[in-house]
């Protein structure tokens, strides 16, 4: 969900297919992508396909290292395929006229040849983690407290991100990498669920 927020907010892509819809259940594993986001590069004539990655840890590294191996799991087998099948098949494409929609179709196929050249595949990545600043702060110094912590620990964690995607020689430049640091992903988790739930 934060995933989806942040791409459609930030990158301005909207959603093609969200996996969500096709679980059949809450406890049921999303495989593959956590979603598919497209946008139009109209500087390089190019579609951009998004695929989500969401990682929920303790620390900043494991979740970098978990979506590290996930996106290159995704890269080097057929899952990329699949999940272009999936769009085509279940996207949201309806508010598009017949032309448009047989075009987003070509550039979408991995199989139509000509027009997969102008397709450009990204991916989006969402990293949570247990921030350890949140440990020592309270009272009306919060806010100020938790920026300088936030902004000092910056370049420590791009190191680890960026550290992570080489081990698995993912290339940086077509991931785009959000970070959000939470007091507990835990807690984070239960009120996650309890709110899915309408508990």
């Amino acid at each position: 969900m934060l995933a989806y927020v942040f791409v459609e907010h930030f990158l301005r892509a909207p959603m093609a297919i969200a996996k969500m819809h096709a679980k059949t259940n809450t406890t049921m594993p999303v495989f593959g992508a956590d979603g598919v986001h497209v946008k139009y590069r109209s500087a390089s004539d190019q579609l951009e396909v998004i695929y989500l990655e969401s990682k929920v840890h303790k620390t900043i590294d494991s979740a970098a290292n978990d979506a590290s191996k996930s996106i290159g799991d995704f890269r080097d087998g057929m899952k990329q395929t699949v999940e272009l099948r999936l769009t085509l098949d279940l996207g949201n494409f309806d508010q598009l006229d017949e032309a448009a929609q047989q075009a987003l179709e070509d550039f979408l196929d991995p199989y139509s040849g000509v027009q997969t050249a102008k397709r450009l595949d990204t991916h989006a990545c969402l990293l949570a983690y247990n921030e350890p600043a949140f440990e020592s702060v309270s009272g009306s110094s919060a806010t100020g407290v938790l920026e300088k912590a936030f902004s000092d620990g910056c370049e420590a964690r791009r190191a680890m991100v960026s550290n992570a995607y080489k081990k698995r020689d993912l290339p940086e430049d077509k991931i785009v990498t959000f970070v959000l640091g939470f007091p507990s992903v835990a807690e984070f988790r239960e009120e996650f669920e309890r709110a899915l739930s309408n508990g």
